[in-house]
């Protein structure tokens, strides 16, 4: 991994509190990173991002409600990434809020910014039919999205 350092990496279900402090995991090659804590029995979020890079976080960008969220924009080699990693747990329910209100930050993601990345666990199992899989399917054809993990 040294030598090919990813510009982010960004992992979910951290299961950390604010009783871990930032300090605690910093990388040498990486910024201190930045957490959206939930607990010892699930969730959380963690980014890091390589020195060198210019990033800012988008709070305006992120859900409060039905998940974890962080969102950035990150400078790499002259291109804005816009990048949002969520975490959305599998009992939060209420699917159809959840995309109504992603599809809301995509919409306005997609007027600022031509490179645009979601990543993390919404727990949607695209294999299943069903509601929730549907809703998923739906907004990445909306978006022109791809899943990644098959």
């Amino acid at each position: 991994m040294h030598e090919f350092l990813p510009d982010i990496l960004a992992i979910s279900e951290t299961k950390l509190d604010s009783s871990f402090p930032v300090a605690q995991f910093a990388v040498g090659d990486y910024f201190l990173p930045i957490r959206k804590d939930r607990n010892q029995y699930g969730g959380g979020l963690i980014l890091f991002i390589r020195k060198g890079n210019i990033y800012k976080r988008k709070a305006d960008f992120e859900l409060s409600q039905f998940c974890e969220c962080l969102s950035i924009d990150l400078s790499v080699k002259k291109k804005t990434w816009f990048i949002m990693s969520l975490n959305r747990p599998p009992t939060s329910g209420q699917t159809d809020h959840f995309f109504t209100e992603l599809s809301k930050l995509m919409n306005q993601a997609i007027n600022r910014y031509d490179n645009i990345i979601i990543m993390g666990d919404i727990n949607i199992d695209t294999g299943k039919i069903g509601h929730d899989a549907t809703k998923l399917r739906e907004f990445s054809d909306v978006f022109g999205l791809t899943n990644l993990i098959k």
